[in-house]
């Protein structure tokens, strides 16, 4: 059983879903819904020198200390504020994070 007006708005619902469904298979033969093959490659490097940004900082932090390794492993955006404090060590790393940052972001853009 169902009460009164369920069925015909699941039809709604179900109607909606295959039209979003229908228009995303659509997009998919349209070059604009896409990212560009550059932007791309930005986006990919960018993320590239990112994660090897954060590596490098987690091996200098738990050259130092332990408890700021594993901080920085657990919480990333931690190792980037311990790189703030330790400039003189990781001042190289964070020049690599940030022109990672800046691929990242003009890939996105």
């Amino acid at each position: 059983m169902y009460i009164s007006g369920q069925l015909p708005a699941r039809r709604k619902l179900y109607k909606h879903l295959l039209r979003a469904y229908n228009e995303s298979l659509y997009c998919l033969h349209l070059r604009e819904c896409f990212m560009g093959p550059i932007a791309s490659l930005l986006v990919f490097f960018g993320a590239a020198l990112l994660l090897i940004s954060w590596v490098y900082l987690i091996i200098i932090s738990f050259k130092t200390d332990y408890a700021w390794g594993f901080m920085s492993i657990f919480m990333p955006p931690l190792a980037y504020l311990y790189s703030l404090f330790v400039l003189g060590k990781t001042w190289q790393v964070l020049a690599l994070a940030f022109v990672g940052g800046g691929l990242l972001i003009a890939g996105l853009v």
